[in-house]
């Protein structure tokens, strides 16, 4: 039993320091955005990172945070504050191992999704596939 109620306080650290980590990322992103990292009691950080994101008319770099459902990116401000760009379901997602038809394949990470489809690099080649591995 005492090894048993040991378990259950653990979890529940464990819960509330998850539940601080995601508040003080949400506390993060300005002020009216869309995105709740509190509605999911199962939900976890997993990482964050810049990111360059190819677009039409070239390339700019965005903050990417991965959660273990979610992948939210945006740029940020001068206030040091986030403004959303998309909020990204992993259930809807699909991240190719090869990326084809980018000159630095090995730094290209591929996001395919129902919501947006992007290509985004990493700084270094061991950065991408970390984060390849991660979503």
């Amino acid at each position: 039993k005492v090894q048993e109620a040991n378990r259950h306080n653990n979890q529940m650290i464990g819960d509330n320091e998850a539940w601080e980590l995601l508040s003080s990322i949400q506390a993060k992103f300005e002020s009216g955005e869309r995105v709740n990292l509190l509605d999911s009691p199962t939900r976890r950080f997993v990482r964050e990172g810049d990111l360059t994101k190819q677009n039409r008319g070239g390339t700019k770099m965005f903050h990417f945070y991965l959660f273990t459902d979610k992948l939210v990116y945006g740029a940020i401000l001068f206030n040091g504050n986030m403004k959303v760009s998309q909020d990204i379901d992993l259930r809807k997602c699909f991240v190719p191992n090869v990326v084809e038809g980018v000159t630095d394949p090995e730094r290209a990470i591929q996001v395919m999704s129902t919501k947006k489809s992007f290509i985004v690099y990493g700084k270094t080649e061991e950065e991408a596939e970390g984060w390849r591995q991660s979503i």
